[in-house]
């Protein structure tokens, strides 16, 4: 498959993603099965985003991403932060936060290598 393929498919797979999403009531999006409801599972999609962009460019630095230095049980304190740290409950504003530029920053890391 070629990279503009794969760009075009995950484009897809996350229009698949966001109707899904948008599809739960309001109470289904906020109720949690074990210990993440879907709200917490974007606002975790999101900021783990935001942290391998950091992450990447202190591992091509030579430098330990910062999110491994004191991370908890799997990442637990990580995920913790994470999801205080994005607290919203508004479906639409978390997926706004989280697609904005996907397939450009995609493309992007594919010229850059």
């Amino acid at each position: 498959m070629k990279h503009e393929e794969s760009i075009a498919k995950f484009d897809r797979n996350l229009n698949d993603f966001v109707h899904c999403i948008q599809s739960l009531d309001d109470g289904l999006f906020l109720s949690k099965l074990k210990n993440w409801s879907p709200r917490d599972i974007i606002a975790h999609l999101i900021g783990w985003n935001e942290l391998l962009v950091k992450g990447c460019t202190q591992i091509q630095n030579g430098v330990l991403p910062f999110y491994d230095l004191d991370p908890g049980d799997d990442y637990s304190k990580v995920n913790a932060e994470i999801i205080e740290k994005i607290s919203s409950a508004d479906k639409n504003e978390l997926l706004a936060v989280s697609q904005p530029g996907s397939s450009r920053a995609a493309r992007k890391a594919s010229n850059d290598s």
